[in-house]
């Protein structure tokens, strides 16, 4: 029988995440790596920065024609991007 000041690894781990505020850096971390898997590698090179920040996926693009193409497809962008990182993770795709 567990004790009342026992926690799964998991949840100790997820109570810590939020003491310290880290979730927002390491879902930013992850939506950086998956954008590098999404992307792959010609679109990844050219691919200046990525951010994630309250919901929103910002991608800095130094091509002018792949910044056009990459905005025209936004919306596949957000639901690829979704299947990776958990559903509604990302609410907006900023292409800059």
């Amino acid at each position: 029988m567990k004790s009342s000041n026992e926690h799964t690894l998991k949840g100790a781990i997820e109570a810590l995440m939020k003491k310290y505020r880290l979730q927002e850096g390491l879902t930013s971390h992850r939506a950086a790596d998956a954008w590098k898997t999404y992307a792959g590698p010609f679109i990844s090179s050219r691919t200046s920065k990525v951010e994630f920040k309250k919901g929103v996926l910002k991608i800095y693009i130094q091509s002018a024609a792949l910044k056009q193409e990459i905005h025209m497809e936004r919306t596949k962008i957000k639901e690829e991007m979704n299947k990776m990182l958990g559903n509604g993770t990302v609410e907006e795709v900023q292409v800059v």
